[in-house]
């Protein structure tokens, strides 16, 4: 069983302004998370697309200072926001506000909490082609994915949403397929039994 999500209240419904597509990526600023991935890849993302990046993690590494020094403000054309570490009540705020959880991990991590999170708050997610996150993020039904650690191929996919806000609204539909602490128990106890 894939983890449940832990928070009270979720977000269920999608900002909707129709006029920036806003990414969201929240977790850990460490190297095999991926988020230089994501940044290059908003680099590469066409000034025709109106995209902005909200970053959700303590920036508390040499890693995470120099992706914050690179790209304070900005990745390319396209306003990048450094919201510092967010606790799980907040976490419902923090996904009001975005339309897609961008996960670019590069290794294979198993079932990231924010991945659960994500779908739980009816987020589409765009991630790295890794099975362990296709599983439960599935390209073209809640999710899109490109190839790891292809900036390019992320890029592109960025832009496939911009340019088509429908498609996001329609993998959100499908997006939660993950069960709360209280389905994860009982499903847990029925296995018990």
């Amino acid at each position: 069983m894939p983890w449940p999500y832990s928070q009270a209240q979720v977000s269920k419904t999608l900002p909707g302004n129709g006029q920036v597509l806003c990414l969201g990526f929240v977790g850990r600023l460490v190297e095999h998370k991926g988020l230089h991935v994501l940044l290059e890849a908003l680099e590469k993302v066409d000034s025709r697309f109106a995209v902005s990046l909200k970053i959700a993690g303590r920036v508390d590494s040499d890693y995470s200072q120099r992706l914050n020094a690179k790209y304070a403000n900005r990745a390319g054309s396209h306003p990048v926001e450094w919201l510092g570490w967010i606790g799980n009540l907040d976490l419902g705020a923090f996904f009001d506000g975005v339309d897609v959880a961008v996960i670019p991990s590069i290794f294979p991590d198993n079932t990231p909490t924010t991945l659960v999170e994500s779908l739980g708050n009816g987020r589409p997610v765009l991630s790295s082609d890794l099975p362990s996150l296709t599983h439960l993020a599935q390209p073209g039904i809640n999710a899109l994915a490109f190839t790891v650690g292809d900036s390019a191929a992320l890029a592109s996919q960025i832009e496939k949403l911009a340019g088509t806000p429908d498609l996001v609204r329609s993998l959100a539909a499908k997006t939660h397929n993950v069960l709360n602490l209280r389905q994860y128990a009982l499903q847990l106890s029925l296995i018990y039994s």
